[in-house]
């Protein structure tokens, strides 16, 4: 028997953060590519970042206290492979040193996603 599934009855509290979220990610990374390929003739290189946690200045606009930041860190350390968050490095290397490089997608988040 055949089921059919409108969007009107899939309930959006259903639907995961997380999906969401992959899917914006999955999004910009298709994007990265059809305008890397567009801009080649012109010798533009573009290439995306899929970060893991990285501890920026951003951090101190949230509203939270010291210990507050400082637990947050330290929790998402905990569930990255290498036990540190990262930095921009990833940012100035693909915008510097990765000249024979476009169309690449570059995971910077200690192996979250890959191990």
């Amino acid at each position: 028997m055949r089921r059919r599934l409108d969007a009107a009855q899939s309930s959006p509290t259903k639907t995961s953060k997380h999906s969401f979220a992959a899917s914006l990610s999955s999004e910009a990374t298709s994007f990265g590519r059809t305008i890397a390929k567009e801009l080649t003739p012109r010798v533009i290189r573009v290439n995306t970042i899929s970060p893991g946690p990285i501890v920026t200045p951003i951090l101190d606009k949230g509203g939270l206290t010291p210990a507050q930041k400082d637990n947050f860190i330290e929790g998402a350390k905990s569930r990255i492979p290498l036990g540190r968050t990262g930095t921009a490095a990833a940012a100035l290397y693909l915008a510097a040193d990765a000249t024979y490089t476009t169309g690449a997608e570059l995971f910077v988040d200690g192996g979250l996603i890959d191990l």
